[in-house]
């Protein structure tokens, strides 16, 4: 086991014997590292919460279509009936997959009419891809009526049906020629979000294929894998398929602007990060400085009695190196224990902004974690912070000059 030395040991007693001046410095660094802990869980929790009550909503996290149909969606760019494009997904090992059809309609309802984007789902699969089966609030997911829709709570409203009321669908069928049926609402989604809520009609992919002369043809295959895939399957499956026919699209290259908002949130979290580090050094470095300036006379004494300036320095250093350690520790320990408590409670966002959340694809109540990880890079940031603000009182105490008579002691 290796000896602190004396310098060690002089740092532990100076510590433990001004209990007051060791707690004013031991404050602000667990306070910072315990707000820092929380700052980052909550927003990592919110960061993917969003991205991932997007996806689930409705994008799924990889689409596939013809080439250029996301930009100038159109029946006659379709895929056809998919196969090669589900052998080369299934290929990367990938089950939650799903085929959909996508088309304009006008939808007219009792109340009024409304340009909608049809989307037409494969009601089996659907599932292993979206939780659009969970979010219907009233009625239900389909059902055994091939003619059945689903459609958000403003567009409901704005063609005034409810379950149960028929609508009428009316578009232009894969050869440019009008059609059109009636449609009974089975069920109609709640908190769905942008678009989902106001711009679009779900429908049974059977039904849509026969109402607009494209049997057993299909605009998209979507999938949904966890977070760190994305990229390699995009890039696997663009590998895989003639670029010159598909085209291969993570969530984030189909609506980089939700990409971009999450830039954003965590170059604010990083901000927030270091304004609580520069308070941390501020506080921390205001009681290191006070309390250097009031040992002045201490310092001296040691000089004089031949304690080498060096071996003083070592001595701070050695203080500011075991307050860090103690004022980390405790900030762990009560950042993990909000953060914990957190976890099993939930954080009521709902109350917080003050209205539903569910729009803005972030659940009602979040749950934070703390990782590992982030952890420990905030604990260390921390404790570097504390020792670079111990620098500058050790490089003053070694510079003075040793008190005169202090040898007779």
């Amino acid at each position: 086991m290796a000896h602190p030395g004396p310098e060690g040991w002089l740092a532990g007693l100076n510590i433990g014997r001004n209990r007051r001046r060791t707690v004013l410095s031991l404050v602000p660094m667990a306070l910072g590292l315990a707000a820092l802990l929380l700052l980052w869980s909550l927003d990592e929790a919110l960061r993917a919460n969003l991205t991932g009550n997007f996806q689930d909503t409705l994008i799924g996290t990889v689409q596939v279509h013809r080439q250029g149909f996301f930009e100038r969606p159109q029946l006659t760019n379709d895929l056809g009936t998919a196969d090669e494009v589900v052998a080369a997904v299934e290929a990367m090992g990938v089950k939650d997959w799903s085929r959909r059809l996508e088309n304009y309609v006008l939808a007219v309802g009792p109340g009024g009419t409304s340009g909608l984007m049809l989307i037409a789902l494969d009601p089996q699969r659907e599932p292993r891809v979206t939780r659009l089966h969970r979010m219907v609030g009233e009625g239900d997911f389909f059902g055994p009526d091939p003619y059945s829709v689903l459609l958000g709570e403003t567009s409901a409203r704005r063609l005034g049906v409810a379950v149960g009321d028929g609508v009428d669908l009316i578009a232009n069928d894969r050869f440019g020629a009008p059609v059109g049926d009636t449609f009974r609402v089975a069920g109609i989604i709640a908190g769905g979000g942008f678009g989902v809520d106001d711009a679009i009609v779900f429908a049974p992919l059977a039904t849509a294929q026969e109402l607009l002369e494209m049997a057993g043809r299909v605009t998209t295959v979507v999938m949904r894998v966890p977070p760190h895939r994305r990229d390699p399957l995009v890039a696997a499956l663009d590998a895989r398929l003639d670029g010159a026919r598909y085209e291969v699209m993570g969530w984030n290259d189909m609506f980089p602007v939700m990409e971009e908002w999450v830039t954003v949130q965590r170059l604010f979290e990083y901000f927030f990060v270091g304004v609580v580090l520069v308070l941390v050094v501020t506080a921390v470095g205001n009681v290191a400085l006070v309390a250097s300036l009031g040992r002045r006379r201490e310092f001296q004494v040691m000089l004089a009695v031949g304690q080498p300036a060096a071996g003083l320095r070592r001595m701070l250093m050695a203080e500011s190196m075991l307050l860090g350690a103690m004022g980390c520790g405790a900030g762990l320990v009560a950042g993990g224990l909000v953060v914990g408590l957190l976890s099993f409670t939930g954080v009521p966002m709902e109350a917080i902004v003050g209205g539903h959340t569910e729009r803005y694809f972030v659940d009602p109540v979040l749950y934070p974690r703390l990782e590992a990880g982030p952890a420990l890079i905030l604990t260390a940031l921390v404790f570097t912070a504390n020792l670079l603000v111990g620098l500058y009182p050790a490089w003053r105490a070694g510079r003075l000059e040793p008190l005169a008579g202090a040898r007779g002691i």
